[in-house]
C-alpha cells in the first residue's frame, strides 16, 4: 500500500517530562528537545532555563560586588589618612587653553 506508514512511524511521540529509558524527568525534557521533538516547547524551556539561570547569576554578581564594596568602605573608615579629599579646582584649572588648528 502506498499511504501506509511503517510501523516506526505511526508512533508516537515520546512525552517530555516522562521517564526516557530510565533517566529523570530534567534529563528526559532535554533530550527530547535535543532530538527536535518539542518544536516552540523547546524554545520555551530552554528560555525558561536561560532566564532562571541569568537570575541566579546576577544575584550572585550583585552579592559579590556589595561584598567588596563593603570591605572596601570598612577599609577607607578606618584608615581616613590614605583617602584624603583634594581641594575643589574650577573647572577653567582642569581644562587646557584652546588653540585653534590652521
Amino acid at each position: 500500500m502506498e499511504g501506509a506508514l511503517s510501523p516506526a512511524r505511526r508512533r508516537l511521540p515520546q512525552a517530555p517530562l516522562a521517564q526516557v529509558r530510565g533517566r529523570p524527568p530534567v534529563t528526559a525534557a532535554t533530550t527530547s528537545a535535543w532530538r527536535r521533538e518539542l518544536g516552540v516547547h523547546r524554545q520555551v524551556l530552554f528560555a525558561t532555563v536561560g532566564w532562571v539561570v541569568g537570575y541566579f547569576l546576577a544575584k550572585r554578581t550583585e552579592y559579590i560586588h556589595a561584598k567588596q564594596d563593603r570591605e572596601m568602605f570598612e577599609y577607607i573608615r578606618h584608615h581616613p589618612e590614605d583617602f584624603k579629599t583634594a581641594g575643589k579646582k574650577r573647572i577653567g584649572e582642569l581644562l587646557e587653553d584652546f588653540i585653534p588648528n590652521r
